[in-house]
This record gives structure tokens, sequence and C-alpha cells, in this order.
């Protein structure tokens, strides 16, 4: 009796394993793909909560001068996050602002914000009580 497998039965094996095979493997660049976007994506939410609590810190700080305008254009972080930048829309309104943080992957370094670029923006109501 002889035990193991029969060159026809190996080569129908692979031409089953084989197309299997070629699906997964085209599947990996794009799991790659996702990967990274994902990875920019978390990046820019964390990036944006701390400019954004920084900017509820400072507008609690200096209740008195509730105008202060945040508004800012295209601004980078520092390294190693240099490649991300963020914008900042300040409604300027007298008794509540509206903070709409835009933090985005500068994938092209053009400092503008292109529709193939991963980001996350953060919006925030603050409202100045000036008490009775």
């Amino acid at each position: 009796m002889n035990k193991g497998f029969s060159l026809i039965e190996l080569v129908v094996s692979m031409a089953i394993m084989l197309p299997m095979l070629i699906l997964i493997l085209n599947l990996v660049p794009s799991m790659n793909r996702v990967h990274h976007t994902a990875h920019a994506i978390t990046v820019s939410s964390q990036l944006g909560a701390q400019v954004m609590d920084a900017i509820v810190w400072q507008s609690r700080k200096t209740a008195a001068d509730f105008n202060q305008n945040f508004t800012q254009l295209a601004m980078p972080f520092e390294a190693p996050f240099s490649q991300f930048k963020h914008t900042i829309a300040d409604t300027n309104t007298p008794e509540i602002k509206t903070i709409a943080i835009t933090v985005w992957k500068d994938l092209d370094n053009n400092g503008s914000l292109d529709s193939d670029e991963p980001s996350f923006t953060h919006k925030r109501s603050i409202v100045f009580y000036k008490g009775l």
C-alpha cells in the first residue's frame, strides 16, 4: 500500500487553491490603504481634539475678551505630525462661538485639503454667560 498523494491529486488541489490565493493577495494592497487612511483619520481626530481643548481653555480663561477670533488657515503641527495641517473657523458672534477645526494629512504638501486626503472636523459651540 502506497501512502501519499499522486501527482494528479497535487495538481488538482493547486488548481483549486490558486484562484483563492490570488484573491487573497489582491486584498492586501487595499487593506494596507484602508489601514493608512484609518490611522490618518484617528491621528487627525486626536490632534483636532487637542487644538479644540486649547481653544476652549483659552476662551474660558479670557472670558472678558470673548470677542477674540480664533480663525486660522492651514497651520502645520510640529514634528512628528508635520504632515498634518489644520484650519480653524470661528463664527465670532458675541454670545455663542462656534468653532470648527478641520485636521487633515496633507499628502501632497500643498497646504489645502484635497478630496483624496483623509480628514476629520471637530465642531463645538462655546457659550459666554455674563451672569445676572
